[in-house]
């Protein structure tokens, strides 16, 4: 049909930008990845061309051109976003309606079509949030790794290195994390040499 129309979701994480191209059934007809896409924890620049590179890969070779984009990032950070990643798409030949929305809410929706519920989210960062008639009703944490983002895989991370650091210094206990963390900075150090 060649009155069907088609969209690209952009999900622009702090690790990693995921872009999908959809028809109006839900079908998937392609599907991109590439670097951070998160302004903040990327830079502006390095952020808008990997979600540019993520759309282009999911365009791919189906050439299929979307009749919109939703770009979905944490908090508020789309809302400054949006209009250059419209230009950056423009420039790359995706001439679409870019459009913005919050990660809470499209990954409440990614996951269910009920208008009131539930989301934990936990990725680089972590949130919980309650969705009551389609509408974002409630927020817990999600205030960056710098404050919380409790259970986040920023938060695992530097915990481990804490207690890796503490066990080197000998101000903490012993752990087998310490071997690990240390393989990973470099793989002649040891405890002592450090």
């Amino acid at each position: 049909n060649g009155n069907m129309r088609h969209v690209i979701g952009i999900d622009a994480g702090g690790t990693a930008t995921r872009a999908v191209l959809l028809d109006e059934t839900g079908r998937c007809l392609g599907y991109g990845r590439s670097g951070a896409g998160n302004p903040t924890s990327a830079g502006a620049e390095l952020a808008i061309s990997n979600q540019v590179v993520a759309t282009l890969a999911a365009i791919g070779q189906s050439g299929i051109a979307p009749d919109l984009v939703l770009l979905t990032l944490a908090g508020g950070l789309g809302l400054q976003t949006g209009p250059t990643v419209s230009a950056a798409l423009a420039a790359a030949g995706v001439h679409a309606d870019v459009q913005v929305a919050g990660d809470v809410m499209s990954a409440y929706f990614s996951a269910t079509a009920m208008p009131t519920g539930y989301l934990v989210l936990s990725g680089t960062g972590a949130i919980s949030a309650r969705i009551v008639d389609g509408a974002l009703d409630g927020l817990a944490d999600g205030i960056g790794w710098l404050l919380g983002d409790e259970g986040s895989g920023f938060w695992i991370g530097h915990r481990v290195v804490r207690a890796a650091a503490a066990d080197i210094e000998g101000r903490g206990p012993a752990t087998a994390l310490t071997d690990l963390v240390l393989a990973q900075v470099d793989d002649e150090s040891t405890p002592d040499e450090d």
